[in-house]
């Protein structure tokens, strides 16, 4: 895709039905729809659109409702109507992270790994290397988040025909890439060996996850690449690398 457009998204985020509008939702009528974490999770989506476009006032109102309204939904075991038992509590887990990654430059390991945990529970009946490799591959960089890399090579051990069969990835590249950190995080791979294996694969599902409003797996993937290596660059300047991959 292009570049995004600043002026146009701006124009939305800045509309009736944008920032305003999200910040102004109650959280005691949230809470009797049991609508408190899903809202955590567009106020996290909005945020990070917010700095994508320049707009960091606006990104972090929108970044620290999500981290409030995300601990609320956490603290009392909000169970949406949509509810995925597991899944459901890993995605709060998830979003207070990078909210806290985003907000406080924290490497929050404790919402990390309870994020794991919900999913290793989510996953508890999909054990057969088949069904893994069908299920589990999209939530690899949880694992590479909270630096489980062991774990990821675990995978590719339990299901080597993931790697050459490339038919199957939810997203071309994905299976290399996850690959490729892990054994450089465990310094079995050279670093530019992987750095040219994870740039392919994000030139490639950069433009797809802001198309499809992945803002939240985006982030989640520029923490791990750039970020978790070298922690002296501000977490904003690290989720606006994104730019170089776009347009």
């Amino acid at each position: 895709m292009a570049a995004i457009d600043r002026v146009r998204e701006r124009a939305s985020l800045l509309g009736p039905t944008g920032c305003s509008y999200a910040l102004g939702w109650d959280l005691y009528n949230a809470r009797n729809e049991r609508s408190v974490g899903g809202s955590a999770d567009f106020c996290l989506d909005m945020g990070l659109q917010c700095f994508m476009v320049g707009l960091e006032q606006e990104g972090r109102q929108l970044l620290e409702r999500a981290r409030s309204w995300f601990m609320d939904a956490i603290a009392r075991g909000e169970k949406p109507r949509a509810y995925f038992p597991h899944f459901t509590e890993a995605d709060r887990f998830r979003g207070l992270a990078l909210c806290n990654w985003l907000l406080s430059a924290e490497q929050d390991m404790t919402n990390l790994q309870a994020c794991l945990g919900c999913l290793n529970a989510y996953f508890r009946d999909w054990q057969t290397s088949s069904s893994l490799v069908q299920k589990l591959p999209p939530y690899l960089i949880d694992y590479l988040a909270a630096e489980e890399h062991q774990s990821v090579l675990s995978f590719f051990h339990c299901a080597p025909s993931a790697l050459h069969d490339e038919g199957i990835e939810p997203e071309p590249g994905l299976y290399r890439a996850a690959q490729a950190l892990a054994q450089t995080r465990l310094g079995l791979r050279e670093p530019a060996d992987a750095e040219d294996v994870t740039d392919r694969f994000l030139r490639a599902a950069i433009p797809s996850w802001v198309d499809g409003g992945r803002y939240d797996r985006l982030a989640l993937w520029m923490k791990v690449v750039f970020w978790q290596q070298d922690r002296a660059e501000p977490p904003l300047a690290t989720l606006l690398r994104t730019h170089q991959y776009l347009g």
